[in-house]
This record gives C-alpha cells, structure tokens and sequence, in this order.
C-alpha cells in the first residue's frame, strides 16, 4: 500500500492547446503521477484523445455550464475517465433550494410541504446527535 496519491493538473488546453496540454499530462506520468488532470478538453474527441494517449487514471470536472462536454458517467467511463468531479453540484442545488424556500417564505408567508428535513433528521445530518452524545459521555454531573 501506497501511502500517498499524487494527482497532476494542467490547465495549459486554455492557452497552448492540446498536444501541449496532453504532452504536459505524458510528463507528469512519466514524473510518477497516479492520476492526471487535464482542465478543460473542450469536446468530446478532445476527451477521447487525452484517454487514450495518456496512460493511468484521469479525472475529469463536469460543469454543466462549463467548456467541457457535461457526458453521463457511462460515457465517462467508457472514455477511460476514472474520476468526475461535479465541484459546483451541491452549491448550486443548495443555492437553489434555498431560493425557492425563501421566495415561497415571501409569497406565501410559510415554506411549502416537503422543502425542509423534518428537525431530527436535520439534527442527524449536521451532527448534533453526535455531538448531545459525546456531551453525555463527557458529562461531570
């Protein structure tokens, strides 16, 4: 077992183009990265060929308004990707989730059935169960 990964990121498609960006990727192989990331292939032939001349594992972002093809996690694998990253996912929808409680809040002077957790398994999720546990356990009195 390997204690540590090294993941090898170019952002050189934006301003070099691909074969430097690819060459980049090559190298950082060659230097001894477990996984190579190449920022913004802007099709899906510019995916496929940086699968398939660039050995190991590739991670690849998926922004849906992003340069990059947004493709199914099949045809990401089937490219030869190994890792997705969607990093603005869960803001984005949280972000949107939030906007519809607050306009329902100002429309309708409550939030709709069903847009919030019920309070326990809000309490669950953000780790105050944990949390009322560990203070009985530590409790002097």
């Amino acid at each position: 077992g390997q204690d540590i990964c090294i993941m090898a990121r170019t952002d050189a498609r934006a301003t070099l183009g691909l074969d430097e960006a690819i060459d980049r990727c090559l190298a950082f192989v060659e230097a001894g990265a477990d996984i190579t990331f190449l920022e913004a292939p802007r099709s899906e032939e510019e995916m496929k060929r940086y699968c398939q001349e660039v050995p190991g594992y590739k991670m690849v972002n998926m922004l849906p308004s992003g340069k990059t093809p947004f493709l199914s996690h099949q045809l990401l694998h089937d490219l030869g990707f190994a890792i997705a990253a969607y990093p603005l996912t869960l803001l984005s929808a949280g972000l949107k989730a939030q906007e519809a409680a607050l306009q329902s809040l100002k429309q309708k002077g409550q939030v709709e059935a069903g847009m919030e957790l019920n309070f326990d398994k809000l309490k669950d999720i953000v780790g105050f169960n944990k949390y009322y546990s560990e203070e009985e356990r530590y409790r002097t009195s």
